[in-house]
């Protein structure tokens, strides 16, 4: 997978991540996760974890040009782990689209 497009990706996990363990698990203790020299994220220790298993996934996918997970023959992810993400992935995708979707109408 090219660098632009896994940064694009890691990016993403990172919105998603943030914003999920920010609503769903506001009063859990936060860890400082380093991702890279620029980024840095305060995730909860079960939203750590998966953040690590989905880092970890991301790094290793040989497929090129990458696939979105959900359409992807290569199934690398756990039964629990991909039902978490689902989850994750669905909650922060909906939310931060209308996030995006109200911004952009009421800032014109």
């Amino acid at each position: 997978m090219k660098r632009e497009i896994y940064l694009k990706n890691l990016k993403d996990l990172e919105t998603f991540f943030n914003y999920y363990c920010e609503n769903e698990h506001s009063k859990s203790h936060k860890n400082i996760i380093n991702v890279n020299d620029d980024a840095e994220l305060h995730l909860c220790l079960e939203c750590a974890e998966l953040f690590e298993y989905a880092h970890d996934r991301l790094g290793h996918c040989k497929l090129d040009p990458k696939p979105k997970c959900r359409t992807c023959e290569d199934k690398c992810y756990d039964k629990q782990e991909w039902k978490k993400m689902a989850k994750l992935m669905k909650y922060s995708g909906i939310r931060l689209g209308l996030i995006k979707l109200k911004n952009k109408l009421l800032f014109k």
